[in-house]
């Protein structure tokens, strides 16, 4: 036994499989009426259209089998209908040649082809008293609807990505999915502004998909998310400056324009080694949804105090204290005698915000994962290495 990829020419097979999955438990379907039948046509017409995605298992040259998916608009939806972007699967196998694993190979085949595909999910639709059921289960759909006498099953797909202690956030194929930030306008035209620009430093906003999650291009790299983890080599002279060079870029295309709002520039407000993308170098900054108009020194001092890792993990006071001038110097920071005050102020105001996020579920998990006392010990040691850190950036 084989499996390829179906096309167009196996239409007239996937009709007799249609039929049988139709016929399953009696007869309801002649093909004369499949051919007719505008719910039958929605998962055949135009095979293979863009989207669509199958598999043929063959024995010797003739096929026996065959599962395939199309994504259905709601207006148009099939019978197990979940979402616009997750494709329906249809399965099935001529009598002759089940029992033998075709069924289970060309489920295997056919979920590959969605995870590569960045699919985030696949549907069907499975009758009371269907045996396929245990398959369909054994491959990890749950049932997600019911109508009539059928269970809707949903296998999910969608990858998370690593971090999301403030939101969820999961992978779809080129697409990152995630939840609107607290102003989403500005900050889908501030990610705009970007792209008009071809600034690649900032992922591209695609739109929001039908569970009015933001769509966001993926940005391909890796992303140190884990805090106290990190490589050596991000702090490395090299990374820092080129890491401060990038934010200046962006203040630099935002002064002066709306988005800046009569301040100096759009700030990102939580620039961060976990908000980064590395390939060997800082390549580009996610996680927009603080951003907002502010004063430039506000954003380098976040800088300093979250790549450098100032706080009492620090080993060599005085490596800490150049590498923020590093900083400093690299993204051409002229008025610098409030830069210490600011890497403090940072610090004092996300402790107070942490601990005022009473109710709220993300400030909850950020609690619970004693980020507050960390943020304190941050504090503590910055206050007491200050005047070796005004020194340095003088």
């Amino acid at each position: 036994m084989r499996i390829r990829e179906a096309h167009a020419d196996d239409l007239p097979f996937l009709e007799r499989i249609l039929l049988d999955a139709y016929n399953w438990s009696e007869p309801r379907f002649t093909l004369d009426r499949l051919r007719t039948d505008a719910m039958a046509r929605r998962y055949l017409d135009g095979f293979p259209a863009a989207g669509d995605l199958g598999v043929i298992a063959l024995i010797g040259d003739e096929p026996v089998g065959a599962v395939w998916g199309r994504a259905l608009p709601a207006d148009r939806a099939g019978y197990g209908f979940v979402a616009a972007d997750v494709p329906e699967l249809t399965v099935g196998v001529l009598p002759e040649a089940r029992r033998r694993g075709v069924a289970s190979r060309l489920m295997t085949a056919v979920v590959d082809i969605a995870k590569r595909r960045g699919v985030p999910g696949l549907s069907l639709s499975v009758e009371d008293g269907n045996t396929a059921r245990r398959l369909y289960e054994s491959f990890g759909f749950e049932a997600a609807g019911r109508s009539g006498g059928s269970d809707t099953m949903l296998l999910t797909l969608s990858l998370p990505l690593a971090g999301g202690l403030v939101s969820d956030v999961v992978r779809v194929g080129e697409t990152v999915r995630k939840s609107p930030p607290r102003d989403p306008e500005f900050v889908r035209a501030l990610l705009r502004h970007f792209e008009r620009h071809d600034w690649p430093g900032a992922p591209r906003f695609l739109g929001t998909d039908d569970r009015g999650r933001e769509m966001l291009g993926f940005i391909d790299g890796d992303v140190p998310w884990q805090p106290g983890h990190e490589p050596p080599s991000i702090r490395s002279d090299e990374s820092l400056a080129a890491v401060a060079r990038m934010v200046r870029r962006f203040h630099d295309l935002t002064a002066g324009t709306d988005l800046a709002g009569g301040q100096e520039v759009v700030c990102h407000n939580d620039l961060s080694p976990k908000n980064t993308v590395y390939r060997d170098l800082p390549v580009a900054f996610i996680d927009w949804d603080l951003a907002a108009p502010g004063a430039r020194i506000h954003d380098v001092a976040h800088v300093c105090w979250q790549y450098v890792g100032l706080g009492p993990g620090v080993r060599d006071a005085a490596e800490a204290a150049r590498l923020v001038r590093v900083i400093a110097d690299a993204y051409g920071l002229v008025n610098r005698s409030a830069l210490v005050d600011t890497i403090l102020w940072w610090q004092d105001r996300c402790r107070r915000g942490i601990e005022a996020g009473a109710g709220d579920p993300a400030t909850a998990r950020l609690r619970e994962s004693g980020a507050a006392e960390a943020v304190q010990a941050a504090y503590d040691w910055t206050l007491a290495h200050q005047d070796l850190l005004r020194r340095a950036v003088s």
